[in-house]
């Protein structure tokens, strides 16, 4: 620090009354040096408040004396429109500290301030259409993990956490102020963040990543300090030098939110029903407490946590294999959550979080003419995590959570009352470790998780008594980090009875019992079951116009990691190769676009071909900032194991799926987009068409409002139906023969999705959700699977002679012989799903931290077995079906 300026500053504090202002001329601003041929070299020097009275009062008016004692990063570059050039208005930031906190002064120039757009959003709407003024700051220095502070001139707060360089993660939140103003020059945003919401090292001088970015809402114009080539494919380490940081102390950091809940619900009485008196009353109270026990580590605490969600899940019919994945929301689970990300490409990973207070795995069943309460979720008894990174870049992560042993409440006709079990006692652990090197150029890391269940009940024998598994991973960059190599290795381990390892081999996770895969053996001894996991990927991440990516991965039939992580498939490899054309300048016709070629080949470990596809992807901006996106995909002929969930590959036709979405620009205050897809497989025989337009108005600066109607025509002539076995007068054969149905089915689904928000303030916001959901499916035209690998369909599944057809009921029976002695009888799958999820919420963080919320939520369900659908008249009978309402009161008081 100058020595003039250090006693100018003490001139400030010591000798002059708080209220005179010292007039002093501020340090000359500092830009980013432009070398040409490396990266900018950004260095800002961050000053220190000697004293209290130096402190900036955060008012967003950046008129303190302080101010002017800190130097001012200015010249910002643009990502876009036109990266590269000048930011289009002059913006300047400058950064104070203290032993408590971190402030940042923003000043955003404008030579038009009645334009700018003054967006009110509620908390962490980071996609709203308003100007805004963010903070960047990587206080680990490891050129991978940064803190993303955001706000807009109203004052909105957004907080992202990014790490793997460039992903982020929007459900990170932490506890810190801004306040902004409006002026004749523009507007300004003043930061408060405390240090006990970063992690950075124990003591002494230290030097930090930073940078700082300003998006023009009238402009799509976003620019930064420290530049961002859009051709990079890097964020944070491109950042610069924050420099300056003495003597900076970890504070001590003892946070804890104790909550209290308080919910109503209420729904249709059923005199016949015990547990449906037609209300609930149900009330809770919990904590969740961080201390930190270095400047880098912290540890998590959570005892009776609330993870009630507030906001709805949309509705899905779901006629495939494939597991529906849900975000992580739940504020304990998100502490630390980069750490312990550990990817199964594609699709999976080794922990997914919402196992841990999951729905219960076994359902309770009622006696003829029962009842049955079964709890919603598996109850959390308490749960611990420490997670941190050291100054070497050590990055560490333990979790342990145990979950209680759940029942559901059963009621006879007799109106006896007994219980039975749902979920056992179950304890999660899980452990990750990973070291950078090269300033987080390169890596090396490793997990292990661990599921142990207390199997204290013959109900339980279906499930596993423990499970584990354990990988190690790496990645490095190169060739100015333009290049990446990275990849995996995960093997997993579980144990249970011979019931469950053999549930296990024959889920549709697994499918060893298929009958067509030589290199399976489904073994019905087992108690165990062991499987691996790798991958591997070679990159051109960034770099000018040209990129790619060769990737491979592969997944033995054995490898489980559903107790506490996710996977949906096994026994499969997979090869990608893609390559991408970007243009970021501005053309005479765009301002934008690329094209991407995407080629692809899959197979079984028995070398059975899963995929063979060619994939294009386009999109262009064009000068008017409306946007036009295309992709085309093609598949050849290919096997698919999971259709007949355990019986043979079948074999699937070339298809071909083409799909397109044009929006208007997006700095008006009415957004139109419209999307269509549109799926054809050979011979014109199946086909999906999906028309799903959405308008997004915003009638004043306090309202926004959106409404997304999809409709969608499904036609697939060969829907899997039914597995069955064949009979012998009603006996099941002892050769174990089974018959797998097929069938066309035409299905229509309508859905409306509603929302809207209000912001009284940035704090005070109501939200409002509605989902109209309506789906109808007819089967006909059933088939059996005859020859699985014929190449000729009608060969392949051909038809059940309708003669030998019967309806029964809910099911069909197939009389082959005409001797009224049923072959084998199947299910109908006629469907009719009509629901309507509605949620309103009313927010207030009354103080940093502590937030209270008034809910009400509405739920209607009515499902039929019938393939009428009548949009009008299902719309209107489902605003008469039975709704169940909750009310919900919350409130969490942050003590730190």
């Amino acid at each position: 620090m100058p020595v003039v300026t250090l006693v100018l500053s003490l001139v400030t504090t010591v000798l002059l009354p708080d209220t005179v202002t010292l007039r002093i001329a501020a340090p000359d601003p500092v830009a980013c040096e432009r070398p040409a041929d490396a990266p900018p070299s950004c260095t800002l020097t961050a000053f220190r408040l000697m004293t209290a009275d130096q402190r900036p009062h955060v008012d967003g008016r950046l008129d303190d004396a302080a101010w002017q004692l800190a130097t001012a990063a200015h010249e910002f570059r643009q990502f876009a429109p036109d990266p590269g050039m000048a930011g289009t208005e002059r913006t300047e930031a400058r950064i104070l500290y203290d032993g408590e906190a971190i402030y940042v002064g923003m000043r955003m120039y404008d030579r038009n301030p009645e334009e700018i757009r003054a967006q009110f959003v509620r908390r962490d709407d980071h996609q709203a259409a308003s100007d805004w003024a963010h903070v960047y700051l990587d206080s680990h220095h490891d050129r991978r993990t940064a803190f993303h502070f955001a706000t807009t001139p109203t004052g909105t707060r957004v907080d992202i956490l990014h790490n793997e360089d460039s992903r982020e993660d929007v459900a990170w939140d932490a506890v810190w102020e801004v306040e902004t103003s409006i002026d004749a020059e523009g507007w300004t945003a003043e930061f408060r963040i405390p240090l006990s919401q970063l992690r950075f090292g124990a003591t002494g001088d230290m030097t930090w990543g930073v940078n700082f970015m300003r998006q023009i809402a009238r402009r799509s114009e976003s620019a930064h300090w420290a530049e961002i080539p859009p051709e990079s494919g890097r964020l944070v380490s491109l950042f610069g030098d924050l420099d300056g940081l003495t003597e900076l102390e970890a504070p001590e950091r003892l946070e804890m939110l104790p909550y209290s809940v308080a919910r109503l619900r209420r729904e249709t009485v059923d005199t016949d029903n015990p547990f449906r008196d037609g209300s609930d009353v149900w009330g809770s109270m919990g904590l969740d407490l961080k201390y930190g026990m270095t400047s880098r580590f912290t540890l998590t605490a959570t005892v009776n946590p609330d993870f009630g969600q507030v906001d709805a899940d949309p509705s899905k019919v779901n006629l495939g294999t494939t597991e529906n994945r849900y975000p992580e929301k739940r504020p304990f689970f998100l502490e630390g959550a980069e750490i312990f990300n550990f990817r199964l490409p594609p699709e999976g990973s080794a922990l997914y979080s919402r196992r841990i207070g999951r729905p219960p795995q076994l359902r309770a069943s009622p006696p003829p003419d029962g009842f049955v309460n079964a709890p919603e979720a598996v109850r959390i008894a308490g749960a611990l995590k420490l997670s941190g990174k050291t100054s070497s870049g050590w990055s560490i992560g333990i979790l342990n959570a145990v979950t209680n042993r759940e029942e559901a409440r059963v009621a006879g006709p007799d109106g006896s009352l007994t219980e039975s079990p749902v979920e056992p006692l179950t304890n999660y652990s899980a452990a990750r470790i990973s070291r950078d090197f090269r300033e987080g150029r390169s890596g090396l890391g490793a997990i292990g998780t661990l599921t142990l269940r207390s199997l204290d009940n013959e109900a339980f024998d279906r499930m596993h008594s423990s499970a584990a598994s354990a990988g190690v991973n790496g990645w490095h960059r190169f060739g100015g980090s333009r290049y990446q190599i990275s990849g995996s290795l995960l093997g997993s381990h579980v144990r249970g009875s011979e019931s469950a390892i053999a549930r296990t081999q024959s889920s549709v996770v697994h499918l060893y019992q298929r009958p067509d895969a030589d290199h399976l053996t489904f073994d019905p001894t087992l108690t165990s079951l062991s499987g691996l996991a790798t991958e591997f990927s070679l990159d051109k991440i960034g770099g000018g116009h040209w990129t790619f990516q060769l990737t491979g991965w592969a997944r033995t039939p054995g490898v489980e990691t559903n107790d506490v992580g996710y996977v949906t498939y096994t026994d499969a490899a997979l090869g990608t190769a893609r390559v991408r054309y970007s243009e970021f300048s501005q053309g005479s016709v765009f301002r934008n676009w690329y094209i991407d070629a995407n080629l692809t080949a899959a197979s079984t470990l028995g070398w059975e071909l899963l995929r063979q596809s060619l994939i294009l992807r386009t999109r262009w901006q064009f000068l008017n900032f409306w946007t036009l996106n295309f992709d085309a995909t093609h598949w050849g002929n290919h096997v698919w194991p999971w259709v007949l969930r355990g019986g043979p590959a079948i074999r699937r036709e070339p298809n071909t799926t083409l799909s397109g979405t044009v929006g208007s620009d997006t700095r008006k205050h009415w957004r139109a987009a419209l999307r269509t897809v549109y799926r054809i497989e050979s011979e014109d025989a199946s086909k999906t068409l999906t028309i799903s337009p959405s308008l997004v108005l915003r009638p004043s600066s306090r309202t926004t409002v959106s409404l997304s109607p999809s409709m969608v025509w499904n036609r697939n002539r060969a829907q899997y139906v039914d597995g069955v076995p064949r009979l012998e007068a009603g006996v099941a054969l002892a050769t174990g023969a089974r018959e797998y149905v097929m069938g066309r089915i035409d299905q229509t689904t309508v859905s409306m999705t509603l929302r809207l928000s209000y912001s009284f303030t940035p704090d005070l916001t109501f939200d409002l959700y509605a989902q109209p959901f309506v789906s109808s499916g007819r089967y006909s035209g059933f088939r059996t699977v005859a020859d699985a690998d014929a190449a000729d369909f009608n060969t392949r599944v051909p038809l059940i002679d309708p003669d030998f057809l019967s309806d029964v009921g809910t099911r069909y029976q197939v009389d082959e012989n005409g001797d009224n002695d049923p072959e084998y009888l199947f299910r109908k799958r006629d469907f009719n799903v009509r629901e309507m999820n509605t949620n309103a919420v009313l927010r207030w963080e009354y103080k940093p931290g502590s937030t209270f919320f008034a809910v009400w939520s509405s739920a209607r369900n009515d499902y039929l077995l019938t393939d009428d659908l009548e949009v009008s008249n299902d719309f209107n009978r489902l605003l008469s079906a039975p709704s169940t309402n909750t009310f919900m009161l919350k409130f969490s008081y942050w003590i730190g």
